[in-house]
């Protein structure tokens, strides 16, 4: 059996606090919100994840590691924002957030 994530997309980023984002984006997606800033997420300094590669890990762990070095020592990622975006830790929860 291998791990994988409901999107089959691998999950790869900073580490958060599920509690803090509840709290803090509880109301991203209301109407009246739709120009609010809301800030940054807090992230647990020096934690990252990398996992759920299901059955195309052995491809997608070369890129995945690319990118995890990258965010770890602060340098420029290997791919665009929107791909970090879709790979997440967070991306589960404010998805839920968001119904």
């Amino acid at each position: 059996m291998r791990a994988q994530t409901p999107d089959r997309l691998p999950i790869l980023g900073p580490v958060f606090d599920p509690r803090e984002f509840r709290k803090i984006y509880k109301e991203i997606d209301l109407p009246k919100n739709r120009n609010k800033e809301f800030p940054n997420l807090k992230t647990i300094q020096g934690l990252y994840v990398f996992g759920g590669l299901g059955s195309r890990g052995i491809l997608s762990s070369f890129l995945g590691s690319e990118i995890m070095a990258s965010l770890i020592l602060g340098e420029p990622v290997p791919v665009e924002s929107s791909v970090l975006e879709y790979l997440h830790p967070a991306r589960f929860l404010y998805r839920k957030v968001r119904k």
